[in-house]
């Protein structure tokens, strides 16, 4: 059952109204802490996105500079996301973690010069230091060392913040371009393009984050080196060189072990991206596998898939192991060469000045020999996730011109007209539309004229463009009609449909759509929720259409018999309902939206004759009357009643005059003909075994 917590008003962010202090020490974290400590938390205690965090907002930002790029392709200038994500968080990053690492820098420098002040104080009584002098040193190590805890982790939020913007913006980017992807172009565009996608969003995505943490490390390390390297003089001279030589002999090594890295992440997201294709492929086809006893064919394919991509990865755990290995053996290594050396030059060796330069090799190891490598290859890393970004953002579009803007989402009003009822938080509100005041028809909703459109082949370029899709197709679609595609298998009904919603580019001809379209394809899709978030979809709960959408689509009986009624949850892609139940909740989603012109691509092939003439009369003849409606369907029968054919022509002219539909009629009656003896014998055969 859904719980509901999506009906639930979330609560303000309590951040957003948080002082300096409450944000430095997380203390406006509090009531969330002691809720979690009493009883379990939910999905419905998580405060509501912050403004700053919103996807929307975020992806116009990012689509207006993608745009800006975009146009400099047309100056022989390669684009680049790279430049789009500089120019909109560069700014703010830099001048952050400049700040941050002058304050952290001086912190953690002079913790080790009161050390040695302290030091001094107790080993010799002739060194100079007085008792306030080393009351101000002991305050100086725990106060550097408190305020250097004190502010990383609200930096470290901070630069997560800012790579959370940015992965969002890119995920939104990624969103939006796979609205206008051309998925006849082939590649990349349709071959395990889920897959892909996936892995973009997740963990191309992710990589942003310890990016983010380590970037600035690649310019801060080398000068703060520098101020460690001249104290470290200072206090056992040339000795130091020693040591910090050792260190720097093995900076190429983790320099090209970082690149070995970088190409092993490119290799492994390949392999990922086939690996997740293959598991979706084989889940969406998991009956049919079962079904032929596949499965061990099938898991043996996946399990060699697997295997080379753990291959790659093992490659890289291996690389790791060398690099922190390293990292554990040099700073070791380094202290004692220099110790060594000190002691031959005929120095003395105090505790103050051991404990001095432990320190400072320890700052030393943090920053040369532990961040330098992470931050070469997370940003490495990184770079290829941008790459990939931006090669998946470069793939061919379609062209439709539908008047559609993705560049700007966050700024547009959704106008509604006439009054519906809105639930929330138990409650109801009437909200009424600023007008009901009904608009002029166009003569024609959707018109073709000369359109032919050639399928993609990317593979082989004698064959790009060669098979037609669809020929000379010249149709008009008017408001208030019902427009009856009838057709064999594969003679293109869908595919007629597809140009409708402008997902071809066509070779010849125009295409001109008035108004706004609503579509059910031929292969409901379902998602994760409840039945009345399947259909409503988003939108907001018109309880009156809601009722009347159940019931011309004849879910109200399905609904009565579901535990929970429409707040059932339908599981993964609808698994828990039936593929006539999945037919009509995709159908009523169609017919829930306010459209001009509603696209049904065969929604009566997975119910029952029965249940089929119902939706017929009741939904697409009854409820969507005042519309426009494009049905698809092997019934020809339902073609009677229609006010144009795809052939431009009437039920009895087209009987009279193509041989063709004259065969469809024959095929649909006869079907329907055995269809009604099934269910004669059926029903005898019951009647037998009750008299039994």
């Amino acid at each position: 059952m859904d719980p509901g917590y999506f009906d639930i008003e979330r609560k303000q962010n309590p951040r957003e109204k948080a002082n300096l202090i409450s944000k430095t020490s997380f203390w406006y974290t509090k009531q969330l802490f002691e809720k979690g400590r009493k009883g379990q938390l939910s999905i419905s205690d998580v405060y509501r996105c912050t403004p700053g965090h919103r996807a929307a907002p975020r992806g116009d930002s990012m689509s207006e500079k993608w745009k800006e790029e975009l146009e400099k392709k047309d100056k022989n200038k390669k684009p680049s996301l790279l430049r789009c994500i500089i120019s909109l968080y560069g700014l703010k990053f830099i001048v952050t973690n400049f700040i941050f690492a002058i304050i952290d820098t001086f912190f953690r420098i002079s913790t080790p010069i009161c050390l040695g002040g302290l030091i001094n104080y107790f080993s010799s009584p002739k060194s100079g230091v007085t008792s306030t002098q080393a009351y101000l040193y002991a305050l100086g190590i725990v106060g550097f060392m408190a305020m250097n805890a004190t502010l990383i982790h609200p930096m470290l939020l901070n630069l997560l913040n800012m790579s959370m913007k940015i992965r969002v913006a890119c995920c939104s980017l990624i969103y939006r371009k796979l609205l206008r992807l051309d998925l006849t172009a082939g590649g990349k565009a349709s071959e395990g393009l889920a897959g892909h996608v996936v892995n973009l969003l997740t963990t191309d995505a992710q990589r942003f984050d310890m990016a983010s943490v380590f970037l600035f490390d690649l310019v801060r390390t080398p000068i703060e080196s520098v101020i460690i390297v001249y104290l470290m003089y200072q206090q056992i001279g040339v000795s130091s060189i020693i040591g910090v030589a050792f260190l720097l002999m093995f900076i190429p090594l983790q320099g090209y072990l970082g690149k070995i890295s970088s190409r092993l992440r490119r290799q492994t997201a390949v392999r990922t991206d086939n690996r997740i294709r293959l598991m979706n492929e084989t889940i969406q086809s998991i009956e049919a596998i079962k079904m032929y006893a596949w499965e061990n064919a099938f898991a043996g394919i996946i399990g060699k898939a697997r295997k080379k991509e753990m291959n790659v990865i093992k490659k890289m755990s291996w690389l790791r192991t060398v690099m922190i290995s390293c990292v554990k053996l040099n700073t070791k290594v380094a202290i004692f060469l220099s110790i060594i050396a000190f002691i031959s030059f005929q120095n003395d060796l105090t505790a103050s000045k051991v404990f001095v330069i432990f320190a400072y090799y320890e700052m030393l190891k943090s920053t040369l020999v532990d961040f330098l490598p992470l931050s070469i290859t997370f940003t490495l890393e990184a770079y290829i996730s941008v790459q990939r970004m931006q090669e998946f953002l470069m793939l061919p579009e379609v062209e439709n011109q539908d008047g559609v803007d993705l560049l700007n989402i966050d700024k547009k009003e959704i106008k509604t007209n006439g009054v519906f009822e809105k639930i929330g938080n138990g409650q109801q509100a009437y909200i009424k539309s600023e007008s009901n005041l009904e608009q002029a028809k166009p003569d024609y909703l959707i018109n073709f004229k000369d359109y032919t459109v050639y399928w993609r082949n990317t593979e082989d370029e004698t064959l790009d463009r060669t098979v037609p899709a669809l020929m000379n197709i010249n149709m008009a679609i008017r408001p208030e009609s019902l427009t009856v595609v009838v057709g064999m298998v594969g003679s293109g009904k869908s595919t007629l449909i597809h140009a409708m919603l402008k997902e071809f580019i066509p070779s010849s001809g125009t295409i001109s759509v008035c108004g706004k379209l609503a579509y059910a394809s031929q292969d409901p899709w379902l998602f994760d929720a409840s039945v009345r978030q399947n259909i409503l979809f988003g939108q907001d709960l018109d309880l009156r259409r809601y009722k009347q959408v159940i019931k011309c689509c004849q879910l109200k009986t399905d609904l009565e018999i579901l535990a929970h009624g429409d707040k059932t949850v339908v599981g993964e892609r609808g698994t828990s309902l039936s593929g006539g139940q999945r037919a009509r909740i995709s159908l009523a989603r169609c017919v829930y939206q306010h459209a001009d012109v509603y696209l049904l691509d065969d929604p009566l092939a997975a119910v029952d004759a029965k249940v089929a003439q119902a939706i017929y009369e009741e939904c697409v003849r009854g409820f969507l009357r005042d519309k426009a409606v494009v049905l698809v369907t092997h019934h020809v029968q339902y073609a009677r009643h229609a006010n144009n054919i795809v052939a431009q022509g009437s039920y009895h002219e087209l009987k009279n005059s193509a041989p063709e539909f004259e065969q469809l009629i024959e095929m649909g009656e006869r079907v329907e003909g055995e269809k009604q003896k099934q269910k004669v014998t059926s029903y005898e055969n019951k009647e037998s075994m009750r008299s039994m």
